[in-house]
């Protein structure tokens, strides 16, 4: 747990970013049929997020996508953390997900990671997430100093970075 909110509970925040193409919004335990169907569909790209494309565990079960989802959804009441899920206009499925963490290395206010599941990739989802994030992200959130690992850090100056 983290000694304080990375976010005071209560701030005012813009939470929902919304396209032509996608809605970023709030994950909670009612996407977890969706965001399940996403990570099993896309594991080594969810895992390539954050810079290990062997990270999700297998197997990856329902029950364990329900209890992330709680602790996600918790950590966002709390402030600690901010996870959001990408969906399509109609939300019939889950493109992916935004995540905003405390920066755990170098000097950073937060870092952010984004991904989309596979079938995404191919038709430009993936940078188009990206930029949308990080447009919203510097406009919208009370951050001087963003780290996005993997993106605008390569994985291992961020690794070289100190803790």
């Amino acid at each position: 747990m983290y000694h304080a909110p990375l976010i005071p509970p209560g701030t005012d925040l813009v939470t929902v970013v919304e396209t032509s193409r996608f809605r970023i919004r709030p994950m909670t335990i009612h996407d977890a049929i969706r965001d399940y169907e996403a990570v099993a569909s896309s594991p080594a790209e969810l895992g390539a997020a954050f810079g290990d494309p062997n990270a999700v565990p297998e197997p990856y079960t329902i029950e364990q996508e329900i209890i992330e989802l709680g602790w996600h959804q918790k950590e966002f009441q709390m402030g600690f953390s901010f996870v959001f899920i990408v969906v399509p206009p109609d939300e019939h499925t889950s493109y992916g997900n935004v995540y905003i963490f405390p920066a755990s290395r170098g000097p950073f206010d937060a870092e952010v990671y984004t991904w989309v599941r596979k079938d995404q990739q191919i038709n430009g989802l993936d940078d188009e997430l990206f930029d949308v994030a990080r447009s919203w992200i510097a406009k919208d959130w009370p951050f001087e100093r963003v780290a996005y690992p993997g993106r605008e850090i390569d994985w291992a100056t961020w690794h070289e970075m100190e803790a």
